[in-house]
Parts: C-alpha cells; sequence; structure tokens
C-alpha cells in the first residue's frame, strides 16, 4: 500500500511533462498562446489573451525542470513497472528540444518581423538565443553525458564495417 501512496506522488510531475509538450506544439504553430495553469469558467475563458512567445517557452522550460526534479530516472524500481512513462530524461530531452527551437529560430531571425531583437530581460535573466542555446546543451548534456550518439561497432553487427555509420547498417548486405 505504501508503495502505490509513494507512486501516487509522482503523477502531478509527470502530469506537468505532457503539458509542456503540448504547449511545446502549440508554440511550434501558433508562437503565443494563452498559458493556462488552472480550471477556467466560462467568463475567464472568454477573456483569455495570450501570452507572448518568451513567456510560452520559459512556461515550457520551466515545466521541464519542475518535472526533472521531481521524476524518477526509470521506474523499475516501482511496484508497476510501467514504461512509456514521463522520467528525468524525456523531460530533458524535451527541454533541450524546445530550447534548441526558439534558441536557433531567434539566431537566424534576429533583426526580422519574427524577432525585432534577440535579447531581452525578465526578471534579471537576459533571454536571447545565446540562452536558449545554452539551456539545449546543458540539458542535452544531463541527458547524454558528454558522449556522442555513435560509438562503433560495439554488438558486433556486421564484422567488416567495425566503424560503420548508422546509415551503413541498413546498407550492408551482410548486415544481419
Amino acid at each position: 500500500y505504501e508503495n502505490y501512496m509513494a507512486e501516487f506522488e509522482n503523477y502531478p510531475y509527470e502530469a506537468r511533462f505532457p503539458r509542456a509538450y503540448y504547449y511545446f506544439e502549440l508554440m511550434r504553430r501558433y508562437k503565443e498562446v494563452p498559458i493556462i495553469t488552472e480550471v477556467l469558467n466560462e467568463k475567464d475563458a472568454n477573456t483569455l489573451t495570450r501570452n507572448s512567445l518568451d513567456e510560452v517557452v520559459e512556461f515550457i522550460v520551466s515545466e521541464c525542470e519542475v518535472a526533472q526534479a521531481n521524476l524518477p530516472v526509470s521506474f523499475e524500481k516501482e511496484v508497476s513497472q510501467e514504461v512509456g512513462r514521463a522520467t528525468k530524461g524525456a523531460a530533458m530531452a524535451l527541454k533541450a528540444r524546445a530550447a534548441l527551437f526558439e534558441g536557433t529560430f531567434r539566431k537566424y531571425h534576429a533583426g526580422t518581423a519574427f524577432v525585432p531583437q534577440d535579447a531581452e530581460t525578465y526578471d534579471g535573466v537576459t533571454i536571447s538565443s545565446e540562452w536558449f542555446l545554452n539551456e539545449a546543451v546543458k540539458a542535452a548534456e544531463t541527458v547524454m553525458g558528454k558522449k556522442g550518439l555513435y560509438t562503433g561497432n560495439t554488438m558486433g553487427i556486421a564484422g567488416k564495417a567495425a566503424n560503420a555509420s548508422y546509415r551503413e547498417f541498413f546498407v550492408l548486405e551482410d548486415a544481419d
């Protein structure tokens, strides 16, 4: 019973992960969207205004950070041992993706109508393309460490191609 109750403590943080993901998808499509964090009545729902793009991206990043701080690395040791649930790594991967998206957008659209000025200061933090790209690097390093994605043929697949790229495994005729 205690194990199940302990698992319930993860649910609010697991819910923050898809909320951050869907806000990321909304931000990619519509840029400025209203941030809703509580149940609205009809009157409040009809008077919503869009939040700025910076506020939306900061919300996504903060949701990922809160989720990462409170979620387990995996659920293998939990009672349910379920796969596919939000974990620390998933939250940091989403943060990296969102920060990379916004950082590169700002970097390559600076000075246009989309990004009139790159650097803006909120609560003492200067948010710019460089800030987002640094956040993306930090989040990706949390997930992957300082390793590359490909380290060679470690599984012994296609013996002739010990240092083959991932693509080459699909074009080799003798690859098992």
